[in-house]
């Protein structure tokens, strides 16, 4: 009928582009709709996991989320370097690519007992 929307999407893996109409109204013959592209989602990569840790989630991530870096049991975040324990999927205008933010690492925590077989 005429004046009736319909809501305009994209594929999975594909967004509206930033000027882009989400709706199209019927004009009896046709829909009537402003600019409609559907550009494909960049990613980073599936961040590595620095060593004593995890990340999730572990798949690829789309530009502007962010993954966790948690470390395992026994270890924290070495703040003897810098990074971030949420790094973020980012656009470098430097390079004209997507990468991630600096992450953090983890340590053996500090002042962690060691038990010694070989004390007599």
């Amino acid at each position: 009928h005429v004046g009736d929307q319909v809501a305009i999407s994209c594929d999975e893996g594909y967004h509206l582009c930033d000027d882009c109409t989400d709706i199209a109204t019927c004009t009896g013959t046709s829909y009537d709709t402003g600019p409609v592209t559907c550009v494909k989602e960049e990613h980073c990569d599936p961040y590595l996991a620095p060593a004593h840790s995890t990340v999730t989630p572990s798949g690829n991530v789309t530009e502007g989320n962010c993954v966790h870096i948690q470390c395992n049991p026994g270890y924290l975040y070495d703040n003897m370097f810098a990074g971030k324990s949420d790094p973020c999927c980012v656009f470098d205008v430097v390079a004209g690519t997507l990468g991630w933010e600096q992450g953090k690492t983890c340590a053996a925590s500090i002042g962690e007992c060691v038990v010694c077989n070989d004390i007599t």
